[in-house]
């Protein structure tokens, strides 16, 4: 989990930013906070997903880095745990590459 240490730090620092500055508890800096940690959450996600390779996998997180991005920050609390797990399963060799789509040559 060496890899994922700089996202915990960033999710502990807002969270204990929320809790410490009188400005960031009302609700427009809650929203203000979730906002900022969505997008932390789905860059670093991106950034991640590219450095692993994780569209060689067999996966269905296997997507273009912007579908992945707007899908992390739309949705960061389920895609975030579903990453860490896909990305484990990487690095332990349990998750198999995916296979070329064949051609309409090879078909034939």
């Amino acid at each position: 989990m060496k890899g994922t240490a700089p996202i915990w730090l960033f999710l502990a620092a807002v969270l204990v930013a929320q809790f410490t500055i009188p400005q960031l508890q009302s609700d427009a800096g809650l929203r203000a906070s979730i906002a900022l940690i969505s997008v932390f959450v789905a860059s670093w996600l991106v950034r991640d997903a590219g450095r692993i390779g994780l569209r060689l996998y067999a996966t269905s997180l296997a997507w273009r880095p912007a579908v992945l991005f707007l899908v992390a920050v739309a949705m960061w609390l389920v895609v975030l745990p579903w990453y860490l797990t896909v990305r484990e399963g990487i690095e332990a060799g349990h998750v198999p590459l995916r296979q070329k789509p064949r051609t309409p040559a090879e078909a034939a």
